[in-house]
């Protein structure tokens, strides 16, 4: 009953301190947990579930202190620091046979969290969660196990039971806990980037109106202008070149538009290979330029269901985008296959890429990913085409290697 008294005892500080940190972390309006404060948890939770443990013997100590080293392998990484750790504050409580397994089972533990991880993380939610618990329950059982040979005492059943059960319920209590504090962030994060959405929709509305009308009549008198005999070659070339400046004014404003409206209006059905062609046509020029190969992979026959202009606006925005990333040449991928959800409509390239963070600001309001390439608006026009449509976006994208753009959308 005394051990039972203690392990619950390390439970309620772990999950004590768990809400305290998450607490904190709601008063901060944070949208992700920064890595210090992870760290710290791990740290200090190790810290206490050590010196609040259960001596078995003078030699052995019994404690959750394996609940916060498997948390902190498989969501935060380090797990030899935090085995390093552990061992460090074992040795200044005393070097004996307690120790000793605790070195052992430690690094077996850090070794085999270290290299589980990249596909712990890759896993659902639920199975997270369940991966925890188990890996939680053998690593209480090799150190039971390596303890009985010191100590025969721990092999009484009341204390396997007690350390088993506490054990796996701690480790399910604080991942789970981990796992909605992490679904609470990405709401919040998606709230906050739906508000910076909403404001940028709201003036560009606002401003695109007011502009589009001179910009309207000043391209109509200038091609007035263009039209007379009496104009020399140069001047030509001047109002042409204004003309063609004014036309991709008004495509900006376009996309202002589409991004503050992006209701689908008109719905019809749609094949996507023959508008994919269309557009690759009309920007021949850019491809030939750059170098470009097309490679296309048309496997579906499904038809899409939406407004005809703004999918022709997604696709033309994503080639185009795809195109300038390769201004040295390479290959423009269009890809098509059915699923069971839908028709899927892959748009790659072999350009620069993106890093990691470029990635997860992509589609932002006013992000660019690099100075002076636009303003930021296609790929925000690109997403909320693609929502409208109910269809879904994924982006693929590895620094020098290329980029790949994934459409989902639902059947008929």
């Amino acid at each position: 009953m005394g051990i039972t008294k203690h392990l619950l005892f390390n439970l309620s500080l772990l999950l004590v301190f768990l809400f305290f940190f998450q607490i904190w972390a709601e008063r901060k309006i944070l949208i992700r947990i920064p890595k210090y404060i992870l760290f710290s948890y791990i740290m200090v939770s190790i810290l206490l579930c050590m010196v609040f443990s259960f001596c078995v013997s003078p030699e052995v100590r019994i404690d959750l202190r394996l609940v916060p080293l498997v948390i902190g392998g498989l969501y935060f990484g380090q797990s030899f620091i935090f085995a390093g750790f552990s061992i460090l504050v074992r040795a200044l409580i005393g070097i004996d046979d307690g120790f000793w397994v605790m070195v052992i089972v430690s690094l077996v533990l850090a070794s085999l969290l270290h290299f589980i991880k990249p596909i712990f993380l890759l896993q659902s939610r639920n199975r997270r969660i369940f991966l925890s618990i188990g890996l939680s329950l053998v690593a209480s059982v090799v150190f039971m196990k390596i303890i009985g040979f010191f100590e025969h005492q721990v092999f009484n059943l009341g204390i396997w039971l007690a350390y088993f059960i506490v054990s796996a319920v701690g480790t399910g209590i604080i991942a789970y806990a981990l796992e909605t504090m992490n679904s609470n962030f990405k709401v919040r994060e998606q709230l906050l980037k739906s508000k910076r959405m909403e404001a940028v929709s709201q003036m560009g509305a606002a401003i695109s109106h007011e502009i589009r009308n001179p910009l309207t009549s000043a391209r109509g008198f200038l091609q007035f202008i263009s039209e007379g005999t009496n104009l020399d070659k140069s001047q030509s070339a001047y109002i042409e070149i204004a003309i063609k400046e004014l036309d991709q004014a008004e495509e900006v404003i376009s996309n202002y538009l589409t991004f503050a409206k992006p209701a689908i209006e008109r719905v019809e059905d749609l094949d996507p290979h023959w508008i994919l062609i269309q557009i690759v046509s009309e920007l021949a020029a850019m491809v030939e330029t750059n170098q470009i190969k097309i490679e296309r992979d048309f496997n579906s026959n499904e038809i899409i269901l939406g407004d005809k202009q703004m999918l022709r606006q997604c696709f033309y925005n994503l080639i185009k985008n795809c195109i300038e990333s390769m201004p040295e040449g390479g290959t423009l991928n269009l890809k098509t296959a059915d699923t069971k959800q839908g028709t899927l409509i892959t748009i790659s390239d072999t350009g620069y890429g993106m890093t990691e963070e470029q990635l997860n600001r992509l589609g932002e309001p006013y992000y660019l990913i690099s100075e002076g390439s636009g303003t930021g608006l296609s790929m925000m026009v690109v997403h909320s085409i693609v929502r409208a449509m109910n269809g879904s976006i994924e982006i693929k994208s590895k620094s020098d290697e290329g980029t790949a753009f994934l459409m989902s959308f639902p059947k008929k």
